[in-house]
């Protein structure tokens, strides 16, 4: 069995973009012996249609190793910091991602409400939340998202910040439908800024009833005097 690495895919995904000719071939193009490759890679993969004047068109496959479960995407979100949007497997530096982003996705369900979370997936310890907003209207996404209400900020944004020699880290976005609205996630914490680290992103989506509908990421490596939350050089 031939290997497919994650750039080739990008690659080839890229190439199919905009193409008329996708929506056909989509069943050809992820044959059961690719995601049998994937796996064998230790790669979760996501495939990601947008839609655009009823065309739909591949954008890219979402490399996750084994940090999120597989999962049919229901909508995607824009991720803007600044004015730079982040593409699959953006790199970035943490002096850019200081302040949190702006946000906004299509709604699988308007009546429903969103919770949004960003972690480290290659923290020396498992998992790191960053970031954890719950209670997102389904109508009016980008608002609630940028000035949720105390109760709803359930992990405050924190920048990525690596530690030196650590590598690449990948710092993913997920989104996830709740099940009950004005929902309190679990568990209860007396402390929401420190203690971050040996996140469980399976248990908690799990505890709290979360559907995974949407997920991204980005990359970061370790940058001198950027420790997040507006600390510079």
């Amino acid at each position: 069995m031939v290997k497919l690495s994650f750039s080739s895919l990008s690659f080839v995904a890229a190439a199919l973009a905009g193409s008329q000719l996708v929506v056909n071939a989509l069943d050809a193009f992820i044959s059961e012996p690719m995601k049998a490759s994937l796996k064998e890679a230790k790669y979760c993969f996501a495939m990601v249609i947008h839609h655009d004047n009823n065309k739909k068109y591949l954008i890219s496959f979402v490399a996750m190793d084994t940090v999120l479960p597989e999962f049919e995407p229901e909508s995607f979100m824009k991720i803007m910091y600044g004015d730079k949007m982040i593409e699959y497997g953006e790199e970035m530096k943490p002096h850019e991602l200081v302040d949190p982003p702006h946000i906004w996705f299509p709604a699988p369900n308007m009546n429903a409400q969103y919770t949004l979370v960003l972690f480290d997936a290659d923290a020396h310890v498992p998992l790191v939340r960053h970031w954890i907003v719950s209670n997102i209207e389904g109508d009016k996404p980008g608002s609630s998202i940028r000035d949720p209400p105390p109760e709803n900020n359930y992990t405050p944004y924190h920048g990525p910040t690596p530690p030196l020699n650590s590598g690449k880290h990948r710092y993913v976005f997920a989104l996830y439908e709740q099940t009950t609205a004005n929902q309190t996630i679990t568990p209860v914490l007396e402390d929401t800024v420190h203690h971050r680290a040996y996140f469980d992103i399976e248990k908690f989506s799990t505890e709290n009833n979360l559907k995974l509908v949407a997920a991204t990421y980005m990359r970061a490596e370790h940058e001198d005097g950027f420790e997040g939350n507006r600390t510079k050089k």
